[in-house]
């Protein structure tokens, strides 16, 4: 008896990307299904942040689709976007507002209805509770990301696309990330994330892909290849060995 094939959440065809002269994303095709973990990871500079901006709609590709939730990329419908949760290098945060007025900000654009409970939910589920009232330009840089690690959480996104969002994290709140994008994981949700590396990330994820050249060079099941394999792939295309 042959299983349904699983279904779909996003679909990403024939990606390609230039920056004047420089081909940043060449042909890139991938699925992502329900409840996936995915690494996307390879060296600095191989397309990964132009990829999820891309897919985010921040920025258009040269050729290529994007589906989510089976409906095309940009004409998405404005629920889908509500259903989609972004955490990018510029964490897009307002600086002169704090960590609890952009928090409610988001959630207003969301259409959260209890907006203080979910706030106050959110904070203490990244332990930001004695931040919550401070301005984001007086944050630490691991602390503004936390807070918006908080803000692409807040709306129980059933896509989430985190862009490095390891870097600037200590322990505990590394722990908390993990633990939290399980959580969500659970009711369903996909998940793409991005590393230049292959470090504790890939304690959660199901599957990785390794972008490098402009191409996917790479994409498999984390039990069907290893993490010295994975550092050789990258290393071997980064040196052209």
């Amino acid at each position: 008896m042959k299983h349904p094939k699983p279904k779909a959440k996003l679909e990403v065809y024939n990606i390609s990307k230039s920056f004047g002269r420089v081909k940043i994303l060449n042909e890139v095709s991938f699925n992502l299904n329900d409840g996936e973990i995915v690494l996307l990871t390879g060296p600095n500079g191989s397309g990964k942040s132009t990829l999820l901006k891309i897919i985010a709609s921040l920025i258009h590709p040269d050729s290529g689709s994007i589906k989510i939730f089976g409906k095309k990329s940009p004409t998405t419908p404005e629920y889908t976007r509500t259903q989609i949760g972004c955490l990018l290098h510029d964490n897009m945060l307002y600086s002169d507002l704090t960590i609890r007025e952009n928090l409610e900000f988001i959630a207003g654009l969301f259409g959260i209805e209890n907006i203080y409970k979910t706030v106050n939910d959110i904070g203490s589920t990244f332990e930001l509770g004695r931040l919550m009232d401070t301005r984001i330009r007086y944050l630490s840089h691991g602390q503004a990301r936390r807070a918006a690690i908080a803000k692409a959480f807040i709306h129980k996104p059933k896509l989430l696309l985190l862009d490095e969002p390891e870097s600037g994290l200590d322990t505990i709140s590394l722990e908390l990330l993990h633990k939290e994008t399980n959580r969500l994981r659970s009711t369903g949700t996909t998940v793409l994330m991005t590393s230049h590396s292959f470090g504790t990330t890939n304690n959660i994820c199901d599957r990785v892909i390794i972008l490098n050249n402009s191409k996917i060079i790479c994409d498999k099941k984390l039990n069907e290849i290893s993490s010295s394999e994975i550092n050789d792939l990258i290393l071997k295309r980064t040196t052209g060995q």
